[in-house]
């Protein structure tokens, strides 16, 4: 896992495998899916790379078989913000999809349209017959969003929340009712172990845990340049952590189970939102005490605008993950907007 080679990958697959519900994601020339372990699907069509504007078209359904689809557009101009838009396939205006207004988001977001369910769906059923949708705005202001991947990607969608040859499909279509479509499995319940003190633990790790660190740890960081993470989880089972290496713009860490003393280390085992163990070193962790969360955040590159997040809690006995984004294409999206990978629920 560590390197996160996924990015290296035209399209990055991971299944439904073995019954179990697993998220799963690809990738399209300019457009990608996620599907969370519960088949809520996210997919986004963005700017190709010629295109001097970044943007975004964002669709997203849930898994049971009558959900509608939800559908936004998105275009880094502020002077498009609180002004109408019309939207155009391959130069053509689309009727209905006139006077669009943009609503005015959180700071640090793109000016963006949310339409309609009717609107939804009248354009996720033209966006796979075109090349490119232009977004216009006032005084002519534009942005456009490539097509290219657009079918490839909402059929795999439909083949993930197993619609294919349904007549709820976005492109997959069937003659087979909806009743069809089975319903999507319930969110995995995560119970919190009970919180107990931190007294009495030192913040440097012992030796018999430094000793465990692998070779490739880098011995010469200075004491700025680490991060303990040392916290109590149980009684007599205290996570231990540190820096392992140091990046242009993140860390990676190693972390060990042992004792308060540091006695019997072993590694600690996580399991992704794909059903996979990590490996460590592996990037940007931190640990929240009052809540038993460990979580992560890695970028795929310094703009931090594709990478990951997942957080796990403490259950008692071990991690459990409780949730988890996830963004393939580096394409100018910033982390709050990344896709849900995976969710649970708690008592």
């Amino acid at each position: 896992m560590s390197g996160r080679s996924w990015l290296a990958a035209a399209v990055a697959v991971v299944g439904l495998m073995g019954g179990r519900a697993e998220a799963a994601s690809a990738s399209f020339k300019d457009w990608t899916v996620v599907c969370d372990n519960v088949r809520h699907c996210t997919a986004f069509g963005f700017a190709s790379y010629e295109d001097d504007t970044l943007g975004y078209l964002r669709l997203e359904r849930d898994g049971v078989a009558g959900a509608p689809v939800r559908l936004t557009v998105a275009v880094a101009d502020e002077e498009m913000r609180g002004k109408a838009w019309t939207l155009a396939l391959d130069g053509q205006a689309i009727p209905g999809l006139a006077g669009l207004k943009a609503k005015d988001p959180e700071e640090g977001t793109y000016p963006q349209v949310s339409l309609d369910p009717a609107q939804a769906a009248l354009l996720a059923g033209k966006l796979v017959s075109g090349q490119s949708l232009k977004v216009t705005g006032a005084e002519g202001r534009a942005g456009r969003i490539s097509l290219a991947g657009s079918s490839a990607a909402l059929r795999w969608m439909d083949v993930q929340q197993k619609r294919a040859g349904t007549v709820t499909a976005l492109v997959a279509k069937g003659d087979r009712p909806a009743s069809e479509v089975p319903a999507p499995p319930a969110p995995p319940l995560v119970t919190p172990g009970v919180i107990p003190s931190q007294e009495g633990l030192s913040d440097v790790l012992p030796r018999s845990v430094r000793a465990k660190f692998p070779p490739e740890c880098e011995r010469n960081l200075t004491k700025d340049m680490t991060d303990p993470i040392v916290a109590r989880l149980s009684p007599g089972v205290v996570l231990w952590g540190d820096v392992c290496s140091v990046a242009a713009y993140q860390s990676t860490y190693v972390m060990f189970l042992a004792d308060e003393k540091g006695r019997n280390p072993r590694p600690l085992v996580l399991t992704d939102a794909e059903g996979r163990s990590l490996g460590f070193p592996d990037i940007g962790f931190a640990f929240d005490p009052e809540r038993l969360t460990l979580s992560n955040f890695y970028k795929g590159r310094g703009l931090a605008d594709c990478g990951g997040a997942s957080s796990w809690v403490w259950d008692g006995k071990a991690f459990r993950l409780v949730e988890g984004t996830f963004m393939d294409l580096c394409r100018g999206l910033a982390p709050d907007d990344w896709p849900v990978s995976y969710v649970s629920r708690s008592q």
